[in-house]
């Protein structure tokens, strides 16, 4: 092959790398998933909701509680459980379709984590860029979660255990343990702003659960009351 053969196979190739690139650009869409830092970033993605917590979904949480209690977490006296009462700092990552939040230890009911401090919590569920509707490219973040983020100024019981992976990371991260669905339980308040037939995250304002109805949320504050009751005296 010639040297001007060769140089121009380069310029086809290299023709075809930036058409295909820009072809590809145009296809991509940022929902700003990615630029997540911080609790209110989620809120200005304004998210839809999977599903909301309606009286079907409550009476199955009602019917398993005491079951969920005594199995979900792991009692055993070696095992590494920690509970916590916990306040969220603003600060928050998401990755690989999960969220991180940062929190600020309050008081250590069980486990050896120091109050005062601050460590990375891994939740249950997150941001999920989704094809909404029939429409191709009618893409929109969804939050797939029952329950908020734990909100600023407002503390939690929580249960975590040490993640697996902690060896491998920089820092420590903690997996939470969830009772019959619930990831952890606002001590502070019993917020609730339902909406019936709404999956917009936003309508449901600083909401701690996502219900349809004033008669559902009494039933899950009650829920979450009878758990804090457990621990907390």
């Amino acid at each position: 092959m010639s040297f001007k053969k060769y140089l121009l196979l380069i310029g086809i190739f290299l023709a075809l790398t930036i058409v295909v690139g820009q072809l590809f650009k145009q296809n991509f869409v940022d929902t700003g998933i990615t630029k997540i830092a911080k609790v209110e970033d989620i809120k200005n993605l304004n998210c839809r909701l999977t599903s909301v917590l309606d009286s079907e979904t409550i009476s199955m949480i009602k019917e398993n509680l005491n079951y969920s209690v005594y199995n979900d977490i792991p009692w055993g006296y070696d095992y590494p459980l920690t509970v916590l009462i916990v306040t969220p700092t603003n600060r928050i990552s998401q990755f690989d379709y999960i969220n991180i939040q940062e929190v600020r230890v309050v008081r250590t009911l069980k486990g050896n984590i120091l109050e005062g401090g601050v460590i990375n919590v891994i939740l249950e569920g997150g941001v999920l860029h989704y094809d909404f509707g029939s429409h191709k490219g009618n893409f929109v973040p969804i939050f797939e979660s029952y329950v908020s983020l734990m909100r600023l100024e407002n503390e939690y019981l929580i249960f975590l255990e040490p993640n697996a992976l902690n060896d491998y990371y920089p820092e420590e991260y903690y997996d939470i343990i969830t009772i019959n669905m619930f990831p952890y339980y606002n001590i502070t308040t019993d917020n609730c702003v339902y909406q019936s037939g709404s999956y917009n995250l936003n309508d449901f304002g600083d909401s701690e659960y996502f219900t349809d109805s004033q008669e559902n949320h009494n039933e899950i504050v009650k829920i979450k009351q009878s758990i804090i009751n457990m621990f907390i005296d």
